[in-house]
């Protein structure tokens, strides 16, 4: 059910998956609301009969922001018609509609991962049974799953150095946390430490070697079907590219501008590179 309702009875859900809102993203969101309206509503739950607020968010939270903004003062919402008693199915919901878009960052879906997980073994499910759920309700293979609740394992400092704002020379990239993530907290901040007399991108590998060292373990190399892992990974790339051109061009440049300038570079000259080899398979 649609309806249009003032802004100020809608909430935010406070365990919903989005933690971080990027500033100049959400300014060029309320801009472009200012100019041709709400295109697309949010969807919310009803609350008890008599709550101060009579709405919480279930998907849109960065557009409510957005027209708060903007300084709208009513917002479209969809009411969301089916049983959401427990909390954790309203989290749920939230969770297939945000991990499908880009723009979370790690931390916010391993939380997210890490409820949902805990609330199905809480249910009476096996932790493997509560990550099948859970990958299949959203996605996702049971790997994906495993590697996000890992993130968890990571000490407080190492999940900071993981946000988005973080200097591009001090940020831990999501491989290197994996690859981190299973050591003591004392290991996990030396290994850290060590890496930043590394380039960024070579990174990954000197961590697979320090922590092979620092636990006496052989480096772990992972045997792949290339022309199994190639499909895969065209697939998985032309679905995002379509997706991405789907994107408003003026909210995807604001977007875009807001990452940080290496990581840009780093796309370039990837994309070069992917469409040379692509370029000299077709030629054989």
């Amino acid at each position: 059910m649609s309806l249009r309702v003032p802004i100020s009875d809608v909430r935010p859900d406070a365990k919903q998956p989005r933690t971080y809102f990027r500033e100049s993203a959400l300014k060029a969101l309320a801009t472009s609301i200012q100019k041709t309206g709400q295109r697309q509503p949010i969807t919310v739950r009803a609350l008890r009969a008599g709550a101060k607020v009579p709405y919480e968010i279930i998907d849109g939270e960065r557009r409510w922001r957005a027209c708060k903004l903007a300084g709208i003062t009513t917002i479209r919402v969809d009411v969301e018609d089916r049983d959401l008693a427990r909390h954790v199915d309203q989290h749920l919901l939230s969770l297939a509609s945000n991990f499908m878009r880009e723009g979370h960052t790690h931390m916010e879906i391993s939380a997210g991962v890490h409820y949902q997980v805990e609330a199905g073994v809480e249910a009476g499910l096996s932790r493997g049974q509560a990550i099948k759920e859970l990958g299949d309700s959203i996605g996702k293979s049971d790997a994906w799953v495993y590697q996000y609740l890992q993130l968890q394992q990571l000490c407080a400092e190492l999940q900071e150095r993981m946000h988005p704002d973080m200097d591009d020379e001090k940020r831990l990239r999501f491989t290197e946390a994996i690859i981190l993530a299973p050591l003591a907290k004392e290991q996990q901040k030396a290994i850290y430490r060590a890496l930043l007399r590394y380039p960024p991108g070579a990174r990954a590998q000197h961590a697979k070697r320090l922590v092979a060292k620092a636990t006496d373990s052989p480096v772990q190399r992972r045997a792949t079907d290339v022309k199994v892992s190639t499909s895969r990974f065209v697939a998985r790339v032309t679905a995002e590219i379509e997706r991405v051109l789907d994107f408003k061009q003026s909210d995807f440049r604001a977007a875009l501008s807001a990452v940080p300038a290496p990581d840009r570079r780093a796309l370039r000259e990837s994309v070069a590179l992917l469409l040379a080899a692509i370029d000299r398979a077709a030629r054989t």
